[in-house]
């Protein structure tokens, strides 16, 4: 649960040649590498910011907050689909069930080049939302995974510049359900670690992001 606890868990993966993985299993979602894909290929444009809600009337887990049971999700997400480590992060919480334990939580994380991303956490919402939206100059990507039918959407929708007055106009465009692979995150993950068990450690390129993340 801190940077020190990580470093130690490497050095001791490196001790005694071992693979270490961390399980973030949204970034194995087929949807999450659709957008991903399309947001390099510039299918949305600059990326201005990502806003994530995970929330829920659901089970309270005692001894752990609603933040640390899902927020690391979408931090991992939205990290993910910038390709970037923030440089910034501020955050707040509160507990209202449970002392010292927060049952709901809202973070902004902030890139060296103004793009930001906002995440909001809660056990105490009156419905459960699962959605992550980017919002790009030309379009917007939504993506849902609980949506099994359609977790990946891509509006067009973009805000342009009005040459003869302040300010920006709306343009509103349709709406895309990409085709997506069936593939089960969970599996997807194990098959990963046990690809790079069989391999011998990292794939190319991402000991250097490794490296990065650490610092």
């Amino acid at each position: 649960l801190s940077l020190a606890d990580g470093a130690d868990l490497v050095d001791l993966a490196e001790q005694h040649g071992r693979v270490l993985m961390v399980g973030h299993v949204l970034l194995h979602h087929p949807g999450l590498q659709r957008a991903r894909a399309l947001i390099a290929a510039g299918e949305v444009g600059d990326v201005l910011y990502l806003h994530a809600t995970r929330v829920g009337f659901g089970t309270i887990r005692a001894g752990e907050s609603a933040w640390w049971s899902v927020g690391p999700h979408d931090v991992a997400a939205a990290l993910y689909l910038c390709d970037a480590v923030p440089t910034t992060v501020s955050a707040t919480g509160a507990g209202f069930l449970q002392l010292r334990q927060h049952d709901v939580a809202f973070a902004t994380l902030a890139f060296a080049d103004g793009r930001i991303a906002h995440v909001h956490v809660s056990w105490l919402a009156s419905e459960k939302r699962r959605q992550l939206t980017v919002v790009g100059s030309h379009k917007m990507l939504t993506f849902d995974d609980s949506d099994a039918q359609a977790p990946l959407r891509l509006h067009d929708r973009a805000f342009v510049s009005a040459a003869a007055r302040a300010g920006f106009l709306g343009r509103t465009g349709e709406v895309i359900a990409p085709p997506l692979p069936a593939v089960e995150p969970l599996l997807a993950e194990c098959e990963h670690f046990v690809e790079r068990v069989r391999l011998g450690g990292l794939a190319p390129g991402e000991a250097a992001r490794a490296v990065g993340v650490m610092r």
